[in-house]
């Protein structure tokens, strides 16, 4: 899906705002940067310990809980989303709670991409992001997915790389776009098998 930066409306999901490391940082400089280029229409989904929302950098910001939103678990609507859930993530050995965050994360951010007709999403590969799978399964081609990838297949232990391997080299084959921060991040993707250029 293209578009362009007029009609640009992103959602960021991540930690913010700053200090929270790397990515908020990074988070911040991207949303700066599409001020400079007239493009209000910024978002950030950060998964904390409140529900709440706030106008930070321009941009606006909610906060929501997993916990505290459990109940979407039971909204029957929401149930509809099940069989993709299972279509997409079995055979990668989660457990049940990795089941739960998955889906309550991306009912949350699938009502976001809703209420203010995004068109652009912006994750980075982790954990925190597994849910991006089931989010494409959600909008196929309506919503433009970009994924920021790090190094940090560096800094973690390679057992876990390796139980989730599967999970981040399906994250790297169906986003819509990669963009890194220097090649060495780019390049430690390499390790587990990638071959699509970041």
């Amino acid at each position: 899906m293209e578009n362009k930066s007029s009609d640009l409306k992103i959602l960021f999901v991540g930690p913010y705002p700053p200090p929270f490391g790397g990515i908020s940082s990074l988070i911040k400089s991207l949303v700066e940067g599409l001020k400079d280029k007239n493009i209000e229409d910024a978002y950030v989904l950060y998964f904390g310990t409140e529900n709440r929302t706030k106008k930070v950098d321009g941009a606006t910001v909610y906060e929501r809980s997993v916990r505290k939103n459990i109940w979407q678990l039971f909204n029957p609507l929401n149930l509809l989303l099940l069989p993709s859930l299972l279509k997409v993530y079995s055979g990668h050995k989660l457990i049940l709670r990795d089941y739960v965050e998955i889906f309550i994360k991306a009912i949350l951010t699938n009502n976001l991409v809703k209420k203010h007709n995004i068109n652009t999403t912006n994750f980075y590969q982790s954990d925190y992001s597994l849910h991006l799978l089931l989010c494409k399964e959600i909008w196929k081609s309506k919503v433009s997915i970009v994924l920021q990838v790090f190094g940090e297949l560096f800094d973690i232990d390679q057992e876990y790389v390796e139980a989730k391997k599967g999970l981040f080299l399906e994250m790297l084959k169906t986003s819509d776009a990669l963009i890194s921060s220097s090649c060495h991040c780019a390049d430690s993707f390499k390790l587990i098998g990638n071959e699509r250029e970041i």
